[in-house]
C-alpha cells in the first residue's frame, strides 16, 4: 500500500478571507459567537439584527431598555451603544395630526410594535397597510412591505 501524501494546494492569494460571491469578505466571527457576546453585555432579548460589511447592527433589550446596539462583526467588540428612542415618543395626537396632514385617513387600525406604528388606513379609496418610525429624530411614514 503506498503511503497517502497531501495533496499539494495553489497558494491562498489572500489568508484570512474568503469568497463571497464574486465579492471578498473579511472573516467574521459565527453570528452564535456575536449572539453570545450581546447576551455577556447585558442584552439577550434581539428584535432586529443587521448585517453592515463588518457590523452588526442590533436592536436588543437589557436591563437598560431599549438600545441599539453595534458590534464588530470580526471581534464581537462593542462599537456603540445607543439608548434607543421608538416613535412611541412621539405624542399619539401629533402621530395622527401627520397622517391626517399626509392623506393617510380615515385610519382603521394603530399597532405600536416592534418599536414602529403599524397603521391600516384608506388613502386615495384603497385600504393601505403604513409603517411610521423616527429616523434620525425625524418622522417617516412609507407604505409596509
Amino acid at each position: 500500500m503506498v503511503p497517502m501524501r497531501p495533496v499539494p494546494h495553489a497558494p491562498v492569494p489572500n489568508p484570512g478571507r474568503y469568497a463571497l460571491g464574486d465579492a471578498v469578505a473579511p472573516r467574521t466571527l459565527a453570528l452564535s459567537q456575536i449572539g453570545r457576546e450581546l447576551e455577556r453585555l447585558g442584552y439577550p432579548s434581539v428584535y432586529k439584527a443587521e448585517r453592515k460589511d463588518d457590523l452588526w447592527e442590533f436592536l436588543a433589550e437589557g436591563s437598560g431598555g431599549l438600545a441599539v446596539i453595534t458590534l464588530d462583526a470580526r471581534t464581537g467588540r462593542l462599537l456603540s451603544k445607543k439608548p434607543f428612542r421608538p416613535a412611541l415618543e412621539l405624542a399619539f395626537s401629533e402621530l395622527v395630526k401627520r397622517l391626517e396632514k399626509e392623506g393617510i385617513t380615515p385610519i382603521v387600525e394603530l399597532e405600536f410594535e416592534n418599536g414602529v406604528w403599524e397603521i391600516e388606513a384608506a388613502k386615495d379609496g384603497e385600504t393601505v397597510e403604513f409603517v411610521v418610525e423616527l429616523v434620525s429624530g425625524q418622522v417617516e411614514i412609507r407604505t409596509a412591505d
